[in-house]
């Protein structure tokens, strides 16, 4: 199995961020050195920089005068060649100060100094590669890091005269850099259009057909995803610019399979205008900062998996990048055959019953997936009817005429902490099937109720002998000595499973900047990151995107690359994350506003159906917004199914189709950037739908239901599905939990008093009365903590 491997910034070899080394060696593209900041380009002649060039390729290894000489003057006597490389080598050493020379040389061979601090992009770019890992276990990580640095072909225009062995090494290079880039960007569109990451997959889809563009496949490719996506018209159009390439290069007509696949989005109907969905999108902001951590995860994982500790911890400041970390660790993980990835989180304002991880089950427990159908023959009736209490796409599986026990609310607890267990243990592989690991992402746990905290907690002891991995994220300033998690962490986590992250330094800024724009742009663009954010990745990212929006960067040939406007005035007044995230907001077109402030109002994650249905607009104006909004980083494709390969261009076939906001920060400025008047009615209407699309069986939604009346201040309505969540509560075992809704129930019902006729009041104060009474019940049975 290959080790994830993240960047070593002190190491030459492995050297992800050039800021770090004095010298800085670009040879993908045009070739450019720099040292100490400032360019070095004084080279007396093309031959000097080709030999300055192929000693840096060759980073490590000392290479023989006689090479060399043959190499670059074939044309000369060995006196006369050697004689012309030793004045190669003088001019070389002049370029930079005597003490800082970047070669040392013996009577026979030639080296980059191995003592100097080199970064040359060729040689960090094969790390990434080679540490990317094998076929069943890729790291899209590192495969982003290695496709960042490949700026162009390998020293493109590069030509040296009378060198025809030299010429002959330039080619194969060439072609074995490209080679590796196209397979790594193949790997990269085929990650994300397992995840349904559209956006994310055209993106290195359109850098394919940059390096490779006379590939039918490549545009294949590319019209499949902007189809997956939506953008129909786009697909469209990139079959025409192939058509017209393939003709005025090779005179031919594309492949029969490729004019099959244009027909067949011909067939789909009317799609998106590109005058909106087919603008730009933002730039890919590469993760830097974060190898030790990555590291560290992977050291975690191995230890869950051998038993010796089934929790991690993930910790820091809002807006530190924690869910990003864990998201691109577990994209490689995920790649691994036999791993099963569930992601849950507890951004919603009512807690569910064991959320989280209750959701992170019923996203792979629906009723007729596979798996569901595994557990059915593996778990006993009644641990299936426990577990469909939390999963209730099992229900259906539940043999007929089956009752569940009736017995107290802490035996009841206890039975569905074990069917839970039982469950875990059946996806780690059931009779008969190969084993399998389970890796569980759990965000936002300083939100999670005790009642959950309770179960991670007992899951922690009974799964310690399975393959089972749980990542928790957490904001650190909310982790008071009193709360409820941070006992947890204190009890079951040692410290090696507790990751701290911090703000990004120099470095790290600059290596995110200068994977955006050209390198002779790339220090201004990082002085203004720096600047602008104070090293808080999710103001970064935010900046750049502002600028993005604003204009202020553009794509150019592929990549980005600022405007003329300063950035210098601008960056001191963009320290305000939410303030930021409003003006993003505002930069939206009225009818993408409309529905990103119905998507904040629906919840972190959101259901685009119903949205559709809400906005009361024409589906295509929908699939435009959700495009735009993709498109700017506001929201990315839910994550709770981690795999899922689809593809809209069979018929019969259908998009994923939920989304999440891409960090609380956004959910919650947008969602607070409402009127209020307006967000009250707002949660009125998409209460009322989700009630009537669930008028059948609206206990799974009960706890939705509740929080949308209680938002529009409908308090009977909201009385009513608070006390269904309570009692559904109390079902499941979860105290807690129950207890709350009981409690909020009896708030909605004192809001009904104040405003009751006289008539009224006196059925009101027995109904107040008797989930008092309710409340009082349960106390005594909460869990001892």
């Amino acid at each position: 199995m290959a080790k994830l491997r993240s960047p070593t910034p002190t190491a030459a070899a492995t050297g992800v961020s050039p800021s770090a080394s004095p010298l800085r060696i670009h040879c993908l593209g045009t070739l450019q050195v720099a040292h100490a900041g400032e360019p070095v380009d004084r080279f007396e002649s093309q031959k000097v920089r080709a030999l300055f060039a192929y000693l840096a390729c060759h980073l490590g290894n000392a290479l023989s005068r006689d090479h060399l000489a043959a190499l670059f003057w074939p044309e000369k006597d060995e006196n006369s060649a050697r004689r012309n490389l030793r004045q190669a080598l003088y001019n070389i050493r002049s370029l930079f100060p005597k003490e800082e020379s970047p070669l040392i040389a013996s009577r026979q061979h030639i080296q980059v100094n191995p003592a100097m601090d080199c970064w040359v992009d060729v040689v960090a770019f094969e790390d990434a590669i080679a540490s990317s890992g094998s076929q069943d276990r890729l790291d899209p990580h590192r495969l982003t890091e290695a496709v960042g640095l490949y700026r162009g072909h390998f020293l493109t225009g590069f030509q040296v005269k009378d060198s025809e062995e030299f010429e002959y090494w330039l080619q194969a290079r060439q072609d074995q850099l490209r080679e590796k880039v196209v397979t790594a960007l193949r790997l990269l569109i085929d990650c994300y259009v397992e995840r349904g990451e559209y956006r994310l997959g055209i993106q290195y889809a359109q850098r394919l057909v940059g390096v490779e563009p006379l590939s039918e496949d490549a545009h294949q490719q590319l019209m499949r995803l902007y189809s997956l996506s939506g953008r129909r018209n786009r697909a469209l159009a990139q079959y025409e610019q192939l058509v017209s390439t393939l003709r005025r290069e090779l005179d031919v007509e594309p492949l029969e399979e490729t004019a099959a696949l244009q027909r067949r989005i011909l067939l789909q109907g009317s799609a998106p205008s590109d005058q909106v969905s087919g603008e730009d999108s933002t730039p890919l902001i590469p993760m830097a900062g974060r190898g030790a951590q990555y590291d560290q995860l992977e050291s975690c994982m191995q230890q869950a998996l051998r038993g010796e500790g089934l929790l991690t911890l993930i910790e820091g400041e809002a807006g530190i990048g924690k869910t990003r970390l864990i998201r691109s660790f577990l994209d490689a993980a995920s790649s691994s055959e036999n791993t099963l990835v569930l992601s849950g989180g507890c951004l919603d304002v009512l807690p569910g019953v064991y959320q989280p991880i209750a959701r992170a089950l019923r996203a792979h427990l629906a009723e007729g997936s596979e798996l569901a159908d595994d557990l059915a023959r593996y778990l006993d009736a009644d641990t299936l009817a426990d577990l469909s209490l939390i999963a209730p796409g099992l229900a259906p599986l539940v043999p007929s005429g089956k009752t569940r026990r009736r017995s107290s609310p802490a035996r009841q607890r206890e039975r569905v902490f074990e069917a839970i267990a039982r469950a875990f243990v059946a996806l780690c592989g059931v009779p008969g099937a190969a084993s399998r690991r389970v890796l569980v992402l759990l965000g936002e746990m300083e939100s999670a109720d005790p009642a959950a905290l309770e179960l991670l907690d007992f899951l922690s002891s009974r799964l310690r002998a399975f393959p089972v991995w749980i990542a928790l994220t957490a904001k650190r300033e909310e982790l008071a000595k009193d709360h409820p998690l941070h006992r947890l962490v204190t009890s079951a986590l040692d410290q090696e499973n507790q990751i701290s992250l911090s703000r990004l330094d120099s470095q790290a800024i600059y290596q995110i900047a200068s994977g955006v724009v050209p390198l002779d742009q790339a220090e201004e663009l990082a002085s203004f990151l720096e600047r602008s954010s104070a090293g808080l990745p999710q103001a970064l990212t935010q900046g750049l995107n502002f600028l993005r929006d604003g204009g202020l960067i553009h794509p150019e040939s592929g990549r980005w690359s600022l405007g003329e406007t300063s950035l210098a005035d601008l960056a001191l007044s963009m320290r305000d994350i939410r303030g930021l995230i409003v003006k993003r907001f505002k930069h939206l077109p009225y009818s993408t506003r409309r529905l990103a402030a119905l998507a904040a109002v629906a919840g972190s994650r959101f259901e685009a159906n119903l949205l559709a249905e809400a906005a009361d607009e024409h589906i295509v104006v929908c699939e435009i917004g959700f495009d735009i909004m993709l498109q700017r980083w506001l929201i990315r494709r839910s994550a709770d199914q981690w795999r899922g390969r689809e593809d809209v261009l069979e018929e019969g076939q259908t998009q994923e189709a939920y989304f999440e906001f891409s960090s609380q920060a956004i959910w919650e400025t947008i969602y607070r950037h409402i009127n209020p008047a307006r967000r009250r009615i707002m949660h009125r209407e998409i209460a009322e739908l989700i009630e009537r699309s669930h008028r059948d069986d609206p206990i799974p939604v009960a706890e939705l239901l509740a929080r949308h009346f209680r938002e529009a201040r409908l308090h009977e309505e909201a009385q009513a599905y608070l006390s269904l969540a309570a009692t559904k509560a109390e079902h499941c075992g979860a105290i807690e939990t129950a207890l709350l809704y009981w409690q909020l129930a009896m708030e909605e019902v004192n809001a009904r008093l104040s405003r009751a006729k006289r008539d009224e009041i006196s059925a009101m104060e027995t109904e107040l009365a008797e989930l008092r009474e309710r409340c009082d019940r349960l106390q005594p049975v909460l869990p001892v903590t």
